[in-house]
């Protein structure tokens, strides 16, 4: 690297859009307060079993959900843009169904 020269770039994007849009049914969802699930926070395992409710996120390209706020959430058709548009260094943790 030459002295001085840029190392790199980076983004941080963080959605101002907060969706209650996890499907409780889900099986992977791991509640961190069991006693009120309907007002609990969560974290998802990855894998297979998790959903958002299509209703919900209609219309919406990215959001953070009311019950795990720390985790960003993209819609497929968001993903379709990317794509699109040759970014292909964006990387999801999870792949969830639409009920």
């Amino acid at each position: 690297m030459k002295s001085g020269g840029g190392v790199g770039q980076a983004y941080f994007w963080r959605p101002m859009v907060i969706l209650d849009a996890i499907d409780l049914n889900s099986t992977r969802l791991v509640f961190n307060k069991k006693d009120d699930i309907a007002n609990s926070t969560c974290r998802l395992r990855p894998g297979d079993g998790n959903a958002v409710k299509k209703d919900v996120i209609k219309g919406h390209l990215a959001w953070a959900d009311a019950r795990c706020l720390s985790s960003l959430f993209v819609s497929d058709a968001f993903l379709e843009i990317l794509s699109s548009r040759q970014i292909d260094d964006f990387s999801t943790r999870y792949i969830l169904k639409e009920v």
